[in-house]
């Protein structure tokens, strides 16, 4: 085998212009050589060029006797003497081969050319444009590189002589920057231009391969006219009491050698008094900056804004100058005109009616009830004096003296004398309001715009249109307020109803509550003082001890409180459906619940002397409340009885459920909030489940809070149930550790052991985002609804997940009621029996696992299926099997859905499963046994679950071989075995269908 020789020549063309930092010049050209060698192969002692970021070419002698001279390999022929093109790029390269150029041929060595095509290129390039090449190449034993040649076609004129480079025994890797040729100016024309470039070697016995890499083009843009001008053509300047400089920048490029002269002068609507010029002219002799120096003096106008124009003209007399920007306008900017106060509107009342006696006057009028409410945000007082008010009509209230304190309202009636509004008021001769839409403006005494709201066809509906939240929130009509709905609120907040006197939480600055402009009148609450919080962007948290005379928390609104906390609080929170229950607890200290309280709070009133608030109680299921028979079971629930028999306080921790008659805002009052870890205490009793609630006025972390009750010790899983108000949300603690508690929410978990369940006040924050949604994982959710209710089941792909139980990944459906309806999935392995709303698997071999589907449901229901599909592999497809009807439906398209009519009630697994699949289609006649779950119902019963329907055969044999049941049965999807009584231990089950055999174990305790 012959010595292989290996160089590199290395090339860039750069079509983008960069900027070369050594010389200042540019790249002008870019195209890069890419190679795809795969027909090229070698015998273990060959070494050719392979570096897959260059052009390879080979040359090849007749005395060769490898694979580079036979042919059968790739893009090789028997050619003597001649180099040969070897890769996947033939648009770069034009041309392989000996040329006929005119090239000088060295005698004795052999020549190679090739041609590249620079195409279109800039040809307004200066005399210093430079031709470079930069090379290098990688073998220590190449010796017989002889020179390197470039030259141009006619286009592309070089004289070419004496440009050689010499390779002898170049140190490996070198990398060389050579210039060949200055540009003639103006010859290189654009497209159609050409380099060839040639390799000069000896002729010996060996051959030579090399690889094109990079040519760098570079030069600079010819010289244009000469410019000169203003940086920027404006700037602002705010007028101060005492004069200050400003200095003007102005610029020269292309400068040409001739000597710019200028001069400044000034124009605008300042006075004479109110600047200086110090600069009337300059002069440039190079490219580059000078300042025009002016001074801005005090005005004595006041409330004026001004301009200064300063212009450049040209005093000298240079050939083609353009003056570009000439003029530069500063603003001044009058110190004394008054800032655009932060005020307001916050309530609109267009449309009165014949309800609303908005000015509680005592008479009800159109056009006297008509308002607008403005609040002042800032913390301090402002001045309206000289306001206005319009609309698209025209003025409609103009302010006499007027002083609005921090935090405070004014309003604005129609007429009518305005009774018990606190806050400011004054009537204008008529508002005139358009009920239909119309545009509202709050102008100042210079006419400039303070605020502005334009509003539709909600105006006309006989009641205000209101913000909410408070301040920032957008406009509803004012009944649509849940905390507070009612037709008009003038000067009080739209969510509470409280006078906008009292301090109030507005979040402005952080969340500190012992930041002032947090709050409304601009001070921190003190000991005598009555303070609400509101919702905002930043709610507060206080650091140190609080003392109050009262606080309001409104609904939606958050504290955090990491000291003691004294005073009078109420907590609010709207409900927004007076028909559903809800879980509750209370986060305030020392709130009794008896008959007076649900009555306040609206609390529905049932049989008996049952009020509609309860308590979970798990120590026993009640059959009969009173003995006698005449009232019907409450289960595990324990009502409030409206002869007080049961009245309590509500305990810390403990959640309770609630329903009111109506939607609206159920109040907790107490004597302070919970600001240290808190306790409850869970039993398991004849039900593991108890009724808890997160005991803090801020959102409760739930990851955080499994942490703190892990399993087995504490919880029996690690999962949450809510009631949504009509069915359970399970939670758990890796798919949802993200999930907020609210305050005062209720919620059921699982007890492991009569212990106490912690909750942690360092778990607590003021977000209330739920991040679980935001996901990029594959899901599956199975819907199901009887035309009145849905219920849901979700399959989750994770990697890390088994086809078995994992916990924190599978959730169960909640066991401590009863469920007429609900839909739920059993493990595709190792099934227990037990119902899971939430099912993890792994997130591959998706075809392989079938997911058995239970539902509960009255007979002569209408049932209709559906799904959502997130982020599966785009190839699968979601199909509901129905073994019943032996049908496949594709849920996982748009709209797509599956409706049954069930003559039979139904609560179990066996009919419905749920395939993801590549396929099409799917037969009926192919059931997969290894989906098939076979698990102890009791110690007497053996449930089969997932049985296409036919005959089957079931034998149960012990570890010793004895057959121990032989059991015949035609399947329907479920089949239950009695089991003989038989010795604990582990046994085999054979199962014997139609479609195939299966083989378990199973443990018999």
């Amino acid at each position: 085998m012959k010595r292989k020789n290996i160089f590199k020549i290395a090339f860039i063309i750069f079509l983008a212009i960069t900027v070369n930092k050594s010389n200042g010049q540019t790249t002008l050209y870019s195209q890069g050589f890419e190679t795809n060698l795969d027909g090229y192969s070698q015998t273990p002692n060959q070494t050719p060029a392979t570096d897959p970021g260059k052009q390879y070419f080979h040359r090849a002698e007749p005395s060769d006797s490898d694979i580079y001279e036979t042919g059968s390999d790739g893009p090789y022929t028997n050619v003597t003497g001649s180099w040969l093109f070897v890769g996947s790029n033939p648009n770069t390269i034009s041309a392989a081969g000996i040329l006929s150029t005119g090239l000088i041929d060295v005698t004795g060595y052999e020549n190679f050319e090739i041609s590249i095509d620079f195409g279109a290129v800039p040809n307004d390039w200066d005399t210093n444009d430079d031709l470079k090449v930069e090379y290098s190449w990688n073998d220590t034993d190449w010796s017989t590189l002889y020179n390197f040649i470039a030259q141009s076609t006619t286009n592309f004129p070089l004289n070419l002589a004496n440009n050689t480079i010499s390779g002898n025994n170049t140190a490996n890797g070198t990398t060389l920057t050579y210039e060949l040729q200055t540009i003639v100016s103006n010859n290189f024309t654009g497209a159609g231009n050409s380099l060839y470039i040639r390799i000069v070697c000896d002729s010996n016995s060996n051959y030579e391969a090399f690889g094109l890499d990079t040519i760098i083009l570079t030069g600079a843009p010819k010289a244009t006219t000469p410019i000169i001008g203003f940086d920027v053509a404006s700037s602002n300047q705010t007028e101060t009491n005492t004069s200050f400089n400003v200095l003007i920048p102005v610029t020269v490029s292309n400068f040409d050698g001739n000597q710019i002269d200028v001069s400044i002068t000034v124009s605008g609507s300042a006075e004479i008094n109110d600047y200086t010029l110090n600069t009337n002219s300059l002069s440039f002799t190079a490219n580059g900056s000078q300042n025009i120096s002016i001074n801005i003096n005090p005005d004595t106008d006041d409330f004026d804004d001004e301009n200064i124009i300063l212009t450049i003209t040209e005093t000298s007399s240079v050939t083609g100058l353009v003056i570009s920007p000439a003029t530069h306008t500063i603003l001044i900017i009058d110190e004394d005109l008054p800032a655009i106060p932060n005020i307001i509107i916050n309530e609109i009342l267009a449309d009165p009616g014949a309800i609303v006696d908005a000015n509680g006057d005592g008479t009800i009028n159109s056009s006297s009830d008509e308002f607008i409410e403005l609040i002042n945000l800032e913390v301090v007082a402002q001045d309206l004096t000289g306001y206005t008010i319009y609309d698209t009509v025209g003025l409609k209230y103009t302010f006499g003296a007027t002083i609005i304190p921090a935090g405070g309202s004014v309003v604005i009636f129609g007429g009518g004398t305005p009774t018990d509004i606190p806050g400011m008021t004054d009537t204008a001769n008529g508002l005139g309001l358009n009920n239909a839409g119309d545009t509202v403006v709050l102008k100042n005494f210079k006419g400039n715009i303070v605020t502005t709201y334009t509003y539709g066809n909600e105006g006309g509906d006989k009641q205000s249109i209101a913000r909410n939240d408070d301040l920032t929130g957008s406009f509803v009509k004012h009944s649509e307020i849940l905390s507070n709905p009612v037709l008009a609120s003038p000067g009080r907040y739209n969510t509470s109803g409280q006078p906008f006197s009292i301090n109030t939480w507005t979040g402005a600055t952080d969340n500190s509550w012992a930041t002032a402009s947090n709050w409304s009148l601009g001070t921190i609450p003190g000991t005598g003082d009555d303070v609400q919080i509101i919702k905002a962007t930043n709610q507060p948290t206080t650091s140190s001890a609080v003392t109050v005379n009262s606080l309001v928390i409104n609904s939606g609104a958050t504290l955090i409180a990491k000291s003691t906390f004294s005073g009078t609080v109420t907590y609010n929170r709207a409900l927004s459906n007076g028909s559903k229950w809800y879980f509750i607890s209370s986060p305030v200290l020392g709130e009794v619940y008896d008959n007076n309280w649900a009555t306040s709070n609206s609390i529905v009133s049932g049989q008996n002397l049952n009020r509609g608030i309860s308590f979970y109680d798990n120590t026993s299921l009640d059959t009969d409340t009173d003995g006698t028979g005449s009232d019907t079971a409450t289960d595990y629930w324990r009502y409030l009885q409206s002869d007080n028999s049961n009245s309590s306080t509500f305990n810390v921790g403990q959640g309770y459920g609630l329903i009111r008659n109506s939607s609206g805002t159920v109040s907790f009052i107490g004597n302070g909030i919970y600001t240290t870890n808190q306790t409850k205490s869970i039993t398991t009793d004849v039900s593991n489940y108890n009724l808890v609630g997160n005991p803090f006025t801020a959102y409760l972390n739930i990851g955080n809070f499994f942490i703190d009750n892990p399993k087995a010790t504490v919880l029996a899983e690690t999962e949450a149930y809510f009631w949504n108000g009509s069915s359970y949300d399970t939670r758990t603690s890796e798919l949802h550790s993200t999930y907020k508690i609210s305050p005062g929410q209720g919620f059921f978990i699982e007890a492991a052991d009569d212990v106490n369940l912690t909750f942690d006040i360092a778990d607590v924050s003021h977000q209330s985002l739920e991040t679980f949604q935001k996901t990029s994982r594959p899901e599956i959710h199975l819907f199901v609804s009887d035309s009145i209710n849905t219920r849901y089941a979700n399959i989750y792909y994770i990697d890390g997940t088994t086809t078995g139980f994992d916990s924190g990944y599978d959730g169960k459906l909640f066991g401590g009621v009863t469920h007429s309806f609900a839909l739920y999935s059993h493990l595709v392995t190792n099934g227990n029996g037990k119902r899971y709303q939430l099912q993890s698997l792994p997130n591959s071999n998706h075809e392989s696992m079938v997911i058995a589907i239970g539902i509960n449901s009255a007979s002569d229901k209408e049932l209709t299926f559906s799904t959502e599909v997130l982020n599966l592999p785009n190839d699968l497809k979601v199909f509901l099997e129905d073994r019943q009807l032996n049908t496949f439906t594709r849920l996982d398209e748009a709209n797509s859905t599956y409706k049954i009519t069930v003559s039979e009630s139904l609560n179990g697994i066996g009919r419905f499963y749920l395939h993801t699949t590549s396929k099409s289609t799917l037969n009926t006649n192919k059931i997969n046994l290894e989906n098939i779950s076979i698990y102890k119902t009791n110690n007497h019963n053996l449930r089969i679950v997932g049985l296409s329907e036919g005959k089957t055969n079931l034998k149960l044999f012990n570890l010793l071989g004895k057959q121990v049941l032989n059991s015949s049965f035609t399947s329907k999807g479920i089949q239950d075995i009695s089991l003989p009584k038989v010795a604990v231990g582990i046994y085999i089950v054979q199962l014997e269908t139609e479609t195939g055999t299966l083989n378990k174990k199973i443990t018999l305790e």
